[in-house]
């Protein structure tokens, strides 16, 4: 997912800071754009083509100010993403969102996904709109085993 895909005019930069790491799992799973449009090309150039050109809605909330009406893939610049937050009344983007869904499910446990854990201290900064990022479970037996603090920059003009 992205962390700002529902705005039109997005922070780009992302930094997370981890003031206490869990003890197990919480990996980061970062999939770049480049890598993205690489495996789409070789292996769905027609889901590719539908992330292109298929206008989406991606909404934060029902207050109608945080939206972003956008392809979810703006050429070789951007991808704007959040499976959960995208508005899937149309049976056509319904279509496109499960099948890029399970697209990117599917590529979780290869090389064109890095995976790695950040620790106590550690601070990560990367370009929203440049590549999907997630994390793996992990455990937490008390309120506090894990405190991840993040902040936004917007860098354009």
């Amino acid at each position: 997912h992205n962390d700002n895909a529902w705005f039109s005019d997005p922070a780009e930069m992302v930094f997370l800071a981890f003031e206490k790491q869990a003890i197990k799992g919480g990996e980061t799973t970062i999939y770049a754009l480049d890598n993205i449009l690489t495996d789409l090309e070789k292996e769905d150039k027609q889901l590719l083509n539908d992330l292109q050109k298929i206008q989406v809605v991606i909404r934060k909330d029902k207050s109608g100010y945080y939206f972003n009406k956008t392809s979810v893939i703006k050429g070789e610049d951007a991808i704007y993403w959040n499976y959960y937050r995208i508005e899937k009344q149309d049976n056509t983007v319904k279509k496109m969102c499960d099948k890029f869904f399970n697209f990117l499910q599917s590529k979780e446990s290869t090389n064109s996904v890095e995976t790695f854990k950040c620790q106590t201290s550690d601070i990560l900064c990367f370009n929203d709109t440049k590549l999907l990022h997630g994390r793996l479970a992990f455990y937490a037996k008390n309120m506090g085993d894990r405190i991840l603090h993040q902040s936004m920059w917007h860098i354009n003009d």
